[in-house]
């Protein structure tokens, strides 16, 4: 599987419980998350709040909500207002997020993630 490892974020053949208008209805997760080393560790170097905020959007990736978000070139990028940026690709019902930054080093950032990719398609 290359660079990546699979995250507690991964989560498979599990239900969510959606209340709407009073109806309920068995969700099944959509998506599983893995993060590759170099994302790990740079979350672990941000400061508390940032990181918290990255760890709730990461999970809500697994349920298929993306939040601020842009695709171009086959590429994920999850935005932020403070400039955070996290880059991934969709592979099947995975998405595997590669690298992060700030919107300051942005387009190294893009042509890292697409080394990932092509990396891990090959």
């Amino acid at each position: 599987m290359g660079p990546f490892y699979q995250c507690r974020y991964a989560i498979s053949k599990t239900y969510l419980n959606i209340s709407r208008l009073g109806k309920v209805s068995n969700i099944p997760y959509t998506y599983e998350v893995h993060l590759s080393l170099e994302v790990q560790r740079w979350i672990s170097e941000l400061p508390t709040d940032i990181r918290l905020n990255i760890k709730r959007r990461l999970h809500n990736l697994t349920i298929g909500y993306f939040g601020d978000f842009k695709r171009f070139d086959g590429l994920i990028e999850l935005r932020w207002r403070n400039g955070y940026r996290i880059y991934g690709f969709l592979w099947k019902n995975s998405i595997f997020i590669t690298n992060g930054g700030t919107k300051n080093g942005q387009k190294k950032d893009i042509k890292k993630a697409q080394r990932f990719k092509q990396d891990y398609i090959r």
